[in-house]
């Protein structure tokens, strides 16, 4: 065998192995592939290994339902504290669209946590399970996509404090928006 043969069939397999991933890839997402590389670190940090679970253990059937990172009041109070700064106000009403937009969230996977323990013949001892945040995307529910619209006006109702306070500041008045008013007429 020549090779210039050896080097063509390499090639071909290599294509073949690089297109099969693609497809797979394309059909299956990233949920089967390894885990995010973060979720090692973290896994490190509460004291189990990740490494003692193997690919086909990860559990995609139950998915965890999307909630607002710091809750529904907790994204009003967050909105109503930054935009007491006069920046933010500009600001954060382009984060709360993307709330009213979303269509897809992280898909988890249920995977056992598991602690090293050379007592056993495994290994390992089970201490619990867990959800971890796969590359994949899933996408929401009806409810869940409700949820979000309600998280994003709630995010806007934040606002209004921030607004109301600098409107307070400029005019010396809770209710006069002549300061806004003239601020958008003179700069269009």
């Amino acid at each position: 065998m020549g090779l210039g043969n050896l080097f063509v069939k390499s090639v071909t397999r290599e294509i073949g192995r690089n297109v099969g991933k693609g497809l797979s890839n394309d059909m299956f997402g990233d949920w089967h592939a390894t885990p995010v590389r973060a979720s090692i670190s973290a896994a490190k940090g509460q004291g189990w290994d990740i490494g003692f679970v193997s690919p086909n253990e990860y559990d995609i059937s139950t998915q965890p339902a999307w909630k607002p990172n710091y809750g529904y009041f907790g994204s009003f109070l967050v909105n109503a504290l930054l935009s007491c700064f006069l920046v933010p106000i500009f600001i954060l009403p382009f984060f709360s669209i993307k709330d009213f937009v979303r269509t897809k969230t992280p898909l988890y996977a249920k995977i056992p946590m598991r602690k090293k323990d050379g007592r056993t013949k495994v290994g390992y001892k089970e201490i619990g399970e867990t959800y971890i945040q796969l590359k994949s995307k899933r996408q929401l529910t009806p409810e869940e996509k409700r949820n979000s619209k309600i998280a994003g006006t709630l995010e806007l109702l934040g606002l209004i404090p921030g607004i109301l306070l600098w409107n307070y500041i400029m005019t010396n008045s809770w209710f006069d928006f002549s300061y806004w008013l003239s601020y958008f007429t003179a700069t269009s």
